[in-house]
């Protein structure tokens, strides 16, 4: 058998229309794909810190920042009065104990202002030879010191608004302070704790507990109404 026959080509470079060799497309190759190389190159990594990061110093002034606006908006927040008459049924039974002991020392009133008015009614109609003379001096200095603390706290809970929280705990806090404070003037002697009759030379200031009193009284009765 006789071996396949073969031609061989030869490509003339300078023949129009022939390809090139080979070896003149490979540097064209070669620099695409070092092109593509260095596009696709990752940048150099750092290396990782082993230190810790700086801490961040604590905020001591959030938490104390954080209660004041909590009690800020507690005590300036409205109060709901869906059970504002038990408060105010232990009120009239503290009233009542109050006026049964100024009564029964000076016999007068500090809350119960209608029966000071019917003594000062009667004052004018009062012998001058009877025990209490000036019975009436008593219930009218009740009736203008309740008449004064009701000007002053009426004025005062609309101002800063009567339902809300803190308005009210100021309300009852001068109220305590007032009571205190009378009952001091009489434990400590100042004043005579029974003044069952009064005479021309008594002293008038002994009728500041009545007074005292009387304008408690009065920002009482405006809390139950706010």
């Amino acid at each position: 058998m006789h071996p396949p026959h073969t031609t061989e080509t030869t490509v003339d470079p300078n023949t129009p229309g022939s390809a090139k060799p080979s070896q003149h497309s490979f540097p064209n190759s070669f620099v695409a794909v070092s092109s593509l190389d260095r596009t696709t190159e990752m940048p150099p990594t750092q290396p990782m810190s082993t230190s810790d990061p700086p801490s961040e110093k604590p905020d001591i002034s959030r938490p104390s920042q954080s209660l004041l606006h909590r009690s800020q908006s507690y005590f300036t927040a409205e109060v709901s009065t869906a059970h504002a008459d038990l408060l105010f049924l232990c009120c009239c039974f503290i009233s009542g104990l109050v006026d049964s002991t100024i009564y029964n020392s000076f016999g007068t009133f500090v809350s119960m202002q209608t029966g000071n008015t019917i003594f000062l009614g009667l004052g004018g109609a009062t012998p001058e030879d009877t025990s209490k003379p000036y019975g009436w001096a008593k219930s009218l200095v009740s009736i203008a010191c309740f008449c004064l603390g009701c000007l002053a706290f009426s004025h005062a809970t609309h101002y800063f608004g009567k339902l809300r929280r803190i308005t009210l705990v100021a309300s009852f806090l001068v109220q305590t302070i007032i009571i205190i404070i009378a009952a001091m003037l009489v434990e400590i002697g100042v004043v005579e704790g029974r003044l069952d009759t009064i005479t021309d030379d008594i002293d008038w200031y002994t009728v500041l507990p009545i007074a005292l009193l009387s304008f408690q009284s009065a920002g009482q009765i405006v809390g139950s109404r706010a």
